[in-house]
């Protein structure tokens, strides 16, 4: 079920070859589960200049055309959601339910995107002189850098991917070293259903190493990054000089507010999904709840109830191990 990684760049699976890497472990057994390549100067290089010819082709692809492969990469991600759920749960460690809805919505995030992207219309602005009118076109930005944390390999990736590709860039992908597997198979899914070599690369390594080297080349015009803060912040530091368009999601710090005529039970949900759900690793988790002082004991007794209850289930990451 898991298999050895391979790089992917300029349409074309490249293996590990003699580079260095590092072997990704299964968190329930701490046992490797593959090697996993670290891609070389020359790799990044060459997957830079493969983006940057996609880039030319893939601009000039009809935003239908682009949505038809995308449709196609999101069907081909249902057809195979068992077995990429199944390597989710080896790599990540999250419970297999948990893992089957996020190969699903990730799924329907791209084909949403793969909707809105036809819809990416342009403006008439009234112009100042008579007569005149000002046209509005929508352009796409070049080649995106998009750098995805291992807590939801899948549906962080598809958020990045998917706007960039039907907005007509190219993106080279670097997926986290602790669960790149499941990153693998969603690019595996673009390259089946027909993606244009060239137009999505896969790369792995360490973040400092990679980071650098696909931040900095003027070839890249901007940068998608969710991850720790200290490299955040080092993302940021390298796209100023450039003026290059940088996202950064560096986590949360989010709160519940419970006032005094919440319906408990809805507040109490939601406090447990959101403070113990996915283990509270996640930066939409709930860090703090607020509670009005008339309701306070109450919610306190019945939150304090439910948590007592709550029992760690066994994941199957344990029992995929040998798989």
């Amino acid at each position: 079920m898991y298999t050895d990684l391979a790089l992917y760049i300029d349409g074309k699976w490249v293996n590990g070859g003699g580079r260095k890497g590092e072997d990704v472990l299964n968190p329930a057994t701490e046992k490797p589960l593959a090697h996993l390549p670290h891609a070389s100067k020359a790799d990044l290089d060459e997957a830079l200049e493969a983006a940057k010819k996609g880039f030319a082709l893939w601009r000039a692809t009809s935003a239908y055309d682009r949505a038809k492969i995308m449709r196609k990469a999101a069907d081909l991600m249902r057809e195979r959601h068992d077995a990429i759920s199944k390597v989710l749960v080896q790599e990540q460690g999250k419970v297999y339910a948990e893992a089957r809805a996020e190969v699903i919505t990730s799924a329907d995030i791209i084909d949403w995107y793969a909707e809105e992207g036809r819809r990416s219309y342009g403006r008439i602005v009234p112009g100042r002189v008579k007569g005149t009118r000002q046209l509005v076109v929508t352009e796409p930005v070049g080649v995106v850098a998009a750098f995805t944390p291992w807590n939801f390999p899948v549906s962080i990736p598809a958020r990045k991917i998917a706007p960039a590709l039907i907005t007509g860039n190219t993106v080279v992908f670097k997926p986290s070293s602790d669960a790149p597997l499941s990153g693998y198979r969603l690019v595996e899914a673009f390259a089946v259903a027909g993606l244009p070599k060239g137009v999505l690369n896969f790369i792995t390594g360490g973040a400092v190493d990679v980071g650098s080297a696909i931040t900095e080349p003027s070839v890249v015009r901007a940068i998608s990054f969710t991850g720790s803060t200290a490299v955040g912040n080092t993302v940021a530091r390298e796209c100023v000089p450039g003026f290059k368009h940088h996202h950064l999601e560096m986590g949360g710090k989010n709160v519940i507010i419970v006032m005094d005529d919440a319906k408990l039970d809805l507040a109490v949900d939601g406090a447990i999904w959101g403070g113990f759900g996915t283990t509270g690793q996640r930066c939409t988790a709930a860090s703090r709840v607020i509670v009005h002082g008339k309701v306070y004991n109450e919610f306190l007794d019945r939150f304090a109830c439910r948590a007592r209850a709550l029992r760690a289930r066994r994941s199957l990451a344990s029992g995929l191990a040998a798989s």
